[in-house]
């Protein structure tokens, strides 16, 4: 697998991108407030954890996975094409 200096520095970027908006996603759910307010309140308040939840898993597998496997899977090339045999 080849790849430019440009593209890893632009993998490595996006991924950093990824994880500032799963800490974002991250902050708004542990700001979420269970513990007063009416039964709707608490309901709005479960639909949206729900949703930040998912928002954080489809990051992580749709996006920050694939990201990590091309890089392993360069890391793994590059290491392999210059050990010495």
């Amino acid at each position: 697998m080849q790849m430019t200096q440009r593209a890893i520095k632009g993998m490595m970027e996006e991924f950093l991108q990824l994880m500032r908006q799963e800490q974002e996603h991250k902050v708004e759910l542990f700001a979420l407030d269970f513990s007063v307010g009416s039964h709707e309140k608490l309901n709005l308040n479960l639909e949206r954890q729900r949703a930040l939840l998912g928002e954080i898993s489809s990051l992580r597998s749709e996006k920050m996975l694939p990201i990590l496997r091309d890089l392993s899977a360069f890391i793994g090339n590059t290491s392999a094409a210059t050990s010495p045999r």
